[in-house]
């Protein structure tokens, strides 16, 4: 469980490092992670073509090991802030099928014991989170401790996944804060090259959420305020919740299904009884999507960005959301949640008025639920 929604962006991996301690930490994909405060998580994994594969800003694993500290501050000081607000337009990313390993699903943390490395108040006073950890204040959360920044034991499990079947591929890893923003996951996972379990080192970066605070409703023009909203398409009935008419996010007034709102506090079991075929996350500036195909079994997964210099459809200034990748035919509504700007109360439904000639296949395949927000709206 986290306390509060974030991003994270995978800047280097670094495999076989006990073997190879000097090797050079690359990044050969674009990967970003988006987490609720729930445990829910999108991760998405796109490669890039060789001209844009380089070496991260942080060089070697060694300089890392012997302090606890990045290398280069001041460099990563400017990742961050460069990663958190530059659109990546994605034309240097891979849309096909199989460039890309894109997955969904629960993560859940356990508190591991810190190695000497990590006793060092000043060196880890207050840290932010990074891969699916929040940096907000929690009783429940070590990570958000003013106490000596702790390891955790993270474990991701993998409701939909596109290299693997539903609910089969689970997780694991060691994770330890090494600044405020910087956090090596070690562990042991499947070598894309060889398919073999290989041991591996990878850095991940908390980016700063920023909200778009330009967008209005669209049924009236009260502004709203929020950070995350979470949708989940669904075809079983294992929702515990119930939604209200009034709450139905495609602005009808009344519900197409007979299903109930799924509801957190999550679990696999619920999960698994819900028939999970898809899940969007909207996080600030950033929104990840990918459905199932319930005939085909194939994957479509999306990614949207928020391009603060881009103009609206309007032509007014303030930005514009700019899809960045796509992989797949399938319909998931992320441009429709985030640009149709509606009142996203959890236990809404999500319409697609657009796909009104495939709406008897749409319904097949399961409805899709508001099932997390923290978005306020002026009355």
């Amino acid at each position: 469980m986290t306390s509060s929604p974030s991003i994270s962006r995978r800047t280097g991996i670094h495999w076989n490092p006990t073997t190879s301690p000097t090797t050079a930490v690359t990044e050969p994909t674009s990967t970003l992670v988006l987490s609720t405060p729930s445990g829910l998580f999108i991760d998405t994994r796109i490669n890039l073509d060789a001209s844009h594969t380089g070496t991260n800003i942080v060089h070697t694993t060694p300089s890392l090991s012997s302090s606890c500290s990045p290398s280069s501050p001041s460099a990563l000081t400017t990742f961050i802030t460069q990663a958190s607000t530059q659109c990546e337009l994605g034309s240097h990313f891979d849309h096909s099928p199989s460039g890309h390993w894109s997955f969904s699903g629960l993560a859940s943390y356990s508190a591991l014991e810190s190695p000497p490395c990590n006793t060092d108040n000043n060196s880890h006073d207050s840290h932010s989170s990074s891969h699916h950890i929040s940096s907000s204040s929690s009783s429940t959360d070590p990570w958000a401790s003013k106490q000596p920044a702790l390891r955790k034991q993270g474990t991701w499990h993998h409701v939909l996944d596109s290299h693997h079947e539903p609910f089969h591929f689970v997780d694991t890893g060691t994770l330890e804060p090494l600044s405020d923003q910087l956090i090596l996951e070690t562990g042991t996972m499947a070598h894309p090259d060889t398919g073999l379990p290989t041991p591996y080192s990878e850095y991940w970066v908390d980016l700063e959420l920023h909200m778009p605070e330009s967008q209005m409703t669209a049924s009236s023009q009260r502004r709203k305020s929020g950070s995350f909203v979470a949708a989940m398409r669904v075809s079983g009935a294992g929702g515990s919740g119930s939604a209200s008419a009034d709450a139905d996010a495609t602005g009808s007034g009344s519900h197409r299904g007979h299903q109930a709102c799924p509801t957190t506090p999550w679990t696999l079991e619920s999960l698994r009884a819900l028939h999970v075929t898809g899940m969007i996350i909207w996080t600030g500036q950033f929104c990840q999507g990918m459905v199932v195909d319930g005939a085909t079994g194939c994957m479509t997964v999306e990614r949207w960005q928020f391009d603060l210099q881009g103009k609206r459809r309007d032509g007014r200034g303030g930005g514009e959301w700019v899809r960045t990748f796509r992989s797949g035919d399938g319909a998931v509504p992320c441009g429709w949640i985030v640009q149709e700007a509606r009142a996203w109360k959890v236990g809404g439904q999500v319409g697609m008025p657009c796909l009104t000639t495939s709406r008897r296949a749409q319904e097949s395949n399961g409805t899709w639920w508001i099932v997390e927000s923290d978005f306020e709206y002026d009355e």
